[in-house]
């Protein structure tokens, strides 16, 4: 991987990608994978997604990344996505869980927002946190696996 990409590297990457949509006539692009993330927008960080438009250029990432994608994405809008749970909006700064692979932080990412299907078969976590300004915080993860369209948990930590 580079070590630093420049934000002209990071506009010409983009507008090429942008002709490429227009003469495909494709609205946008997600891009999840890092390695693609990084090229296009030279952000690092291990929790993100990119959304290209023919206007935008937008980075969906948790809040333990703001001010990292800021300074490493400048030609980026920066997407924080807050989950509201039990009147802790703003201290639940990250998503439900993720696919677990060969990569860390698979398909499927599962938020309030993911349109991703669930079938048998599945692995991933679930690992709900929440974090209190001031006191700190905790977060959970349980790995689990879909059978019969159901969850079932295939970790072992105790919870108390």
């Amino acid at each position: 991987m580079e070590k630093k990409v420049t934000s002209l590297k990071i506009s010409n990457r983009l507008q090429k990608l942008r002709q490429g949509l227009a003469e495909k006539e494709i609205d946008a692009i997600l891009i999840s994978q890092p390695e693609n993330r990084y090229y296009l927008s030279g952000f690092d960080g291990s929790s993100g997604s990119l959304v290209i438009t023919p206007q935008n250029a937008i980075l969906a990432t948790d809040f333990r990344y703001i001010e990292q994608a800021k300074a490493q994405a400048p030609d980026y809008e920066i997407f924080r996505i807050i989950i509201e749970q039990a009147g802790y909006g703003q201290a639940f700064g990250h998503g439900l869980g993720h696919g677990i692979g060969l990569a860390p932080h698979e398909q499927p990412h599962l938020g309030p927002k993911s349109v991703e299907h669930i079938v048998d078969g599945m692995v991933f976590t679930i690992e709900p946190g929440i974090y209190l300004p001031g006191w700190g915080g905790v977060r959970i993860e349980d790995v689990v696996v879909t059978e019969n369209g159901k969850a079932r948990v295939i970790s072992k930590a105790r919870k108390r």
